[in-house]
């Protein structure tokens, strides 16, 4: 084939009713980086240079420049509009087009966008392969982020809070006041919808994580999106848009090295559980399915939180 898919189409994954039990052995396998032998190591490095890999790094770093300086200029028309969701959606359309540049310079060529949020969801979820998807998704919709709050150190990311609605939360705190903090939001229409990941860790894509319940507390409207990427002239052992390198700088080589890459997303029909007795966990177990079927793709129950107990083995 002339691209790699990632979440893979597999058609063996239709239909599905229920959650998968894998195995410790193949829920770690999600997080591997890939490994490429020698020669798909020389590839790399002659498509790093044949398709602009310098040049695309320097516009990386101009787009982003260009978006901390609008960024940090918006808010001061904040006082202009009467409530913060009108705010929020005209900061959105300023900010676009710099989003886009920054969405090329990665190699994104083509977004192919089926579907719409509906008015009323409240809450917005997604399968998780990068941070490539985070900056597609701000391009697309306006939408508040859930975020760690380490990531407040850095100054790009603090002026995107101030144009977006960035939600700090201390992964280390308890489940209970962040799951406070999602309910609070999804019961505020003056806000704009939340979106969360509720694998709450990247993987390859060839498989789902089970998700976690915070995202699906509140009663108001849960509406899923798909992401799916195809790495054109690429094979999937020389290069991965998904982020399971340890080392940032070379993953963000391996990613430019990839030649072009196009991105489908589509806005999956919003589930609605108002009046009904299903519990956080049961709405969860939907949507994952939703997402899963949609994908073509094998949903594992288990969670993340195995990574979590396998790194304090290690500490």
């Amino acid at each position: 084939m002339l691209y790699t898919e990632i979440p893979y189409d597999n058609p063996e994954c239709h239909d599905q009713k229920e959650l998968i039990d894998c195995s410790k052995e193949e829920f770690m396998a999600l997080f591997e980086p890939t490994k490429p032998g020698i020669l798909m190591r020389l590839f790399r490095v002659m498509c790093f240079f044949l398709f602009l890999g310098p040049f695309k790094i320097l516009l990386t770093f101009i787009s982003f420049f260009l978006f901390y300086i609008v960024a940090s200029i918006i808010p001061i028309f904040r006082g202009l509009f009467k409530t913060q969701r009108d705010y929020k959606n005209w900061a959105f359309q300023i900010c676009r087009p710099l989003i886009r540049l920054g969405l090329l310079s990665i190699g994104i060529t083509k977004i192919n966008l089926k579907g719409k949020i509906d008015p009323d969801s409240r809450t917005i979820v997604s399968n998780h392969l990068s941070l490539i998807e985070t900056l597609a998704i701000l391009y697309e919709f306006p939408v508040s982020y859930l975020a760690a709050s380490n990531l407040q150190r850095h100054h790009i990311i603090r002026a995107t809070a101030g144009v977006f609605e960035f939600i700090f939360v201390d992964r280390s705190d308890s489940s209970s006041r962040i799951s406070n903090k999602l309910v609070n939001i999804s019961n505020d229409p003056s806000l704009l919808p939340i979106f969360v990941f509720p694998e709450g860790k990247v993987t390859n894509g060839d498989a789902l994580v089970g998700f976690r319940t915070g995202a699906f507390i509140s009663e108001t409207p849960v509406q899923a999106i798909t992401v799916r990427f195809r790495q054109w002239l690429c094979p999937k052992n020389m290069s991965m848009v998904s982020w399971n390198e340890d080392n940032w700088f070379f993953y963000c080589y391996q990613v430019y090295a990839i030649p072009f890459i196009t991105m489908d997303i589509e806005v999956l029909p919003p589930c609605n559980w108002k009046g009904k007795t299903t519990t956080p966990s049961e709405r969860a177990t939907e949507v994952q399915l939703q997402i899963a079927n949609s994908l073509h793709t094998k949903p594992f129950s288990m969670t993340n939180k195995v990574l979590f107990e396998e790194k304090k083995k290690t500490e």
